[in-house]
């Protein structure tokens, strides 16, 4: 009589306990390098920006208002984690990137790209009343233990233009319409959402299918994700979100990940979560 199982068979269940764990994500504008923030600026803040990122270890990591050597820095002290994305000015290294990075020792990169948010995905051009000029990147990955298909949208909305960033939204449904619907797809960024614009209704009527993410488990941490340096946290706006499938994933663990105050990352908050697909 055989008592105990296979040495194959205890490690093929393992391995699929392992991999059954959720993915971490992480959304974070980390602020641009510039020398307006004086004791502020990112040659100050850098380490603990890195630091607390190594800490965390997420599968897979969205960026905003990246400019390419603070890219470069982040890789750095990221070994194993791959980079996708461009700078906006040129599609190049020009301007600021929203980046994907992901973890190659769980993920395989199948496709990816950068996309313009303007009428015709015109490199560097701002689309409609927009400021600036605003990227989306992406990628579709597939886990290599489960393959299962993630498809992660990273974006950067303008901060003046209203009608940009609702003709942005409807832009990002169109694309995630056209795309083969095999893939859990996450959209998340910098929204940059003002109280007269209109834009988590046009969110909730492009995206019917998706979500906050912090609205589908209870969620610790501040209920503002951007805090202008020197505001109190009663000042703090909504504007980072995470949109997710209502059906198709469970949600483990939702956050903001709260700052100190007194010796700051960045002006915004990272929105952390760990996503299983059902």
């Amino acid at each position: 009589m055989r008592l105990f199982a296979p040495i194959w068979l205890v490690a093929a269940l393992f391995s699929s306990v392992l991999w059954a764990e959720p993915v971490q994500l992480i959304s974070w504008n980390i602020r641009m390098d510039t020398q307006a923030d004086k004791e502020l600026a990112w040659p100050h803040r850098a380490l603990r920006v890195t630091g607390w990122l190594q800490q965390q270890q997420p599968d897979v990591l969205g960026l905003q208002e990246v400019l390419h050597h603070q890219l470069e820095q982040v890789k750095q002290a990221l070994p194993g984690y791959a980079a996708v994305g461009v700078g906006r000015d040129d599609g190049k290294q020009g301007g600021e990137y929203s980046p994907v990075l992901y973890k190659q020792s769980r993920f395989e990169l199948l496709d990816s790209g950068t996309f313009w948010l303007n009428p015709d995905n015109s490199v560097g051009k701002a689309g409609w009343d927009a400021a600036l000029p605003r990227i989306c990147s992406w990628v579709l990955l597939q886990d290599k233990h489960n393959q299962q298909q993630w498809r992660v949208l990273n974006l950067h909305l303008d901060h003046l233009g209203a009608e940009a960033r609702r003709q942005s939204v409807q832009l990002v449904a169109t694309k995630l319409a056209a795309w083969p619907q095999g893939a859990v797809a996450v959209v998340m960024g910098d929204f940059n959402p003002s109280g007269d614009d209109a834009l988590l209704q046009v969110m909730q009527k492009a995206l019917p299918q998706y979500q906050d993410v912090l609205a589908l488990t209870p969620s610790t941490g501040p209920a503002y994700s951007y805090l202008d340096w020197y505001d109190k946290p009663e000042q703090g706006k909504r504007l980072d979100f995470m949109l997710v499938p209502k059906t198709r994933l469970s949600v483990q663990k939702a956050q903001l990940v709260a700052d100190d105050l007194h010796n700051r990352r960045s002006d915004h908050l990272a929105l952390q979560a760990w996503l299983q697909i059902q």
